[in-house]
């Protein structure tokens, strides 16, 4: 598949462009193997290897990369001339620098002409501002997290990792109570977007269970990022039913399936049922649901909106038009304003700028204006290199900044007014 130019720009973060013509990779079999075995078996071999390091290993097998750090260190020892021992044979500066740099060179070698292994996936909990996006898109209550959740847990210097976001008891007792506040919210008369998208109350020609059904089948395809099943429904009614039998009225009744929903696994946690058979010897093709929800996570830190979701249940989503128009569609979204705060305030470590120090005697002229617009002005780099699909190689040589009144004086440039207001909106 075709990766669109935005996902391709990512990719470059972490994979070197290809030389248009390589270099032939050293021979291992035939040029460096024989090498080492000339100059280093006597010593480094069998039980009483010298430095209890044995070479034979790295003579007998064919899979390079399986020995990684041994070649790292017979590199090391070359290369600074430690090994041979001065007692040894030793090789000429041009044998030296053979081996050394082939070694090199099969070290930093990644083929991509091989099959494609995306590894394991991992049921991923939803961190706390994706939850509070995928609570707000559809049911119009910004509810903020920050301030009541346990802080999410960071690895590799990202909050997103689902092997390190964890679900203490703690947090399942915070999402219990947030759900309740949550539909609570949801179903008051003076929320806006109840009207829009999910209410339409019973009268004498829909009685309430036929009334509520739409509203808690279009928030659980919503809340999960894909079709919901008819008992799947019947279900979360129950609940519906159960209060009604109470003496509830409509609107009561309905905030339990929603309090449901708000708390299911289906809703807390990216699920991808198609990974299940997924195998060592066997890899499994996300199917569209997962693939929307994939993009829009990336991109939106949210659910997938109607129209991805729309594209997904006809099964066109994989297809390589379809899939680069979706993103950027989505690009252009404001919403996509949250890969700048989330995957760039990350990557370019952006968050951390709010719990830095500095002497304000000896930087008498830095202060919480000027840091904030010296943050915004990497933000709104990023938002144009990103939106306007510029090259990746812009990080580092661009001719252009953004830049207001302060931070302008500050680097020296002359003729830039206004302030930080102006430049947080985007001026």
């Amino acid at each position: 598949m075709r990766m669109c130019p935005v996902l391709a720009a990512w990719a470059l973060l972490a994979v070197p462009a290809a030389a248009a013509d390589p270099e032939p990779l050293p021979d291992l079999q035939n040029t460096i193997q024989p090498m080492l075995e000339a100059l280093c078996v006597d010593c480094h071999s069998a039980d009483d290897a010298s430095g209890d390091f044995d070479i034979e290993p790295l003579l007998e097998s064919d899979d390079f990369h399986a020995h990684r750090e041994e070649w790292r260190r017979v590199v090391k020892n070359v290369r600074g001339g430690m090994m041979p021992p001065e007692d040894a044979e030793q090789p000429d500066d041009e044998q030296r620098k053979t081996l050394s740099d082939g070694v090199d060179a099969l070290l930093v070698h990644v083929d991509c002409r091989g099959p494609v292994d995306p590894g394991r996936v991992t049921l991923r909990r939803l961190n706390r501002n994706e939850y509070r996006r995928t609570v707000r898109d559809p049911l119009g209550v910004d509810y903020q997290p920050a301030d009541d959740f346990p802080a999410d847990d960071v690895g590799y210097g990202f909050d997103n990792i689902g092997d390190v976001l964890s679900l203490p008891p703690i947090l399942m007792e915070k999402y219990l109570a947030a759900a309740e506040e949550i539909a609570a919210r949801a179903i008051a008369a003076d929320n806006p977007s109840r009207g829009a998208i999910l209410f339409k109350l019973p009268d004498n020609k829909t009685p309430p269970r036929e009334a509520a059904r739409p509203i808690v089948q279009r928030l659980a395809e919503r809340a999960f990022r894909r079709p919901v099943q008819r008992e799947e429904v019947d279900r979360l009614l129950t609940l519906f039913d159960a209060a009604q039998q109470q003496g509830d009225h409509f609107e009561q009744s309905v905030a339990l399936p929603m309090q449901a929903v708000l708390v299911s696994p289906h809703f807390l946690f990216k699920v991808e049922p198609s990974a299940g058979g997924q195998s060592k010897d066997k890899v499994v093709a996300l199917n569209d649901f997962e693939l929307a929800t994939r993009l829009s996570y990336f991109l939106w830190s949210s659910m997938p909106d109607d129209e991805l979701l729309r594209m997904a249940r006809q099964g066109k989503l994989r297809r390589d038009d379809v899939l680069e128009a979706q993103t950027r569609r989505m690009l252009a979204d404001p919403k996509a304003a949250a890969l700048t705060e989330n995957f760039a305030g990350q990557w370019l470590q952006l968050r951390n700028l709010d719990a830095l120090t500095f002497d304000e005697k000896q930087f008498a002229q830095f202060d919480a204006e000027l840091a904030a617009a010296m943050r915004r002005e990497t933000e709104m780099l990023f938002e144009t290199i990103m939106r306007e699909d510029r090259s990746i190689l812009d990080f580092l040589r661009a001719d252009f900044t953004f830049v207001n009144g302060p931070l302008a004086a500050h680097y020296g440039i002359d003729g830039v007014e206004g302030d930080v207001a102006a430049m947080m909106a985007g001026a």
